[in-house]
């Protein structure tokens, strides 16, 4: 039996011997054999990663992964120290992020590199597609390399936490367009046929990132009402001189769209024009909102003879 941590040609030679019953001895010619052991990696400690989490932004380009780690981080991992074992650390970017190895110059083809230790600091990911935000898994393994041959064993792998934080872009322009031919009390009895919301927005509000959500906030002057339509909500309204200021979701939480689930309807006896204005706004998943471009439309209401 080898000893411990001993690989190579071992010689082992034999003669053999005859033996009288009076004890005499007579050798014969001697022949070898050789046992041939094959290093093979010890598998090594796991990388004693210095925090759990890097942060970078949401379209912010490469994160660097070097905080992740420090001088302890692969100190006496290696189990066999007689020198013959060398120690890489091999970095795999889970799904929805691409890898770097030296500092986002290049991006690597595929999601796995095996780096030498003096290499960390130059680790990088980034966000594999536009707009990507949340968390997302590095694992970090320590990996024995028998100078030999070759021969590799991976430790068991520390997890490795990335946050792209979220950046809001904002929403495009509105064009919005007035509604004439509306009567004095035309909606006192049933909305049926009421101008909404919809109907004022001609080119609606648009947003480069799916991932964030489209709100219209709309001043209703004194004078008309906003009202709910088909089971929508609508929340309470802060108070604006010249009237009130509703926030409305630009889709329901279907995918429709909202802005016709809800009507303007003038007050009773009143008539002339009354200015709507709508201001579209981009709200990301952690709540940040960024305001567009103010537009407004006009509701032109004909007074009638009681």
């Amino acid at each position: 039996i080898s000893g411990a941590n001993l690989s190579g040609t071992f010689t082992v030679k034999l003669t053999p011997v005859a033996q009288e019953v009076d004890g005499t001895q007579k050798a014969g010619t001697q022949a070898s054999a050789d046992l041939v052991v094959t290093a093979v990696a010890d598998t090594p400690g796991a990388v004693v990663l210095a925090t759990s989490q890097v942060t970078g932004q949401e379209d912010g380009g490469w994160v660097s992964l070097s905080s992740a780690f420090n001088a302890g981080s692969t100190a006496n991992l290696l189990k066999d120290t007689d020198g013959s074992e060398v120690l890489k650390v091999r970095v795999t970017a889970g799904s929805g992020l691409l890898l770097s190895t030296d500092g986002g110059l290049t991006t690597l083809s595929g999601n796995t590199a095996l780096v030498d230790t003096l290499n960390l600091s130059k680790l990088s990911v980034k966000g594999a597609v536009v707009n990507a935000k949340g968390d997302y898994g590095v694992t970090v393994n320590a990996v024995a390399v028998e100078s030999s041959n070759g021969s590799s064993a991976d430790s068991v792998g520390s997890p490795l936490k990335v946050t792209l934080t979220p950046v809001i872009d904002g929403v495009s322009a509105i064009t919005t367009q007035n509604v004439n031919g509306l009567l004095e009390d035309q909606f006192a009895v049933s909305t049926a046929g009421a101008p909404t919301l919809a109907s004022l927005v001609k080119v609606a509000a648009t947003d480069s990132d799916p991932g964030e959500q489209i709100l219209y906030q709309v001043f209703v002057p004194t004078g008309m009402t906003l009202t709910a339509l088909n089971g929508a909500a609508l929340g309470s309204a802060t108070a604006t001189t010249g009237g009130l200021t509703y926030t409305v979701a630009a889709k329901t939480a279907g995918g429709a769209d909202n802005l016709g689930n809800y009507a303007l309807i003038s007050g009773a006896n009143l008539s002339g024009t009354f200015t709507v204005k709508l201001t579209p706004v981009a709200q990301e998943v952690d709540g940040t909102q960024k305001a567009g471009t103010q537009a407004s439309a006009d509701l032109v209401v004909t007074a009638v003879a009681d």
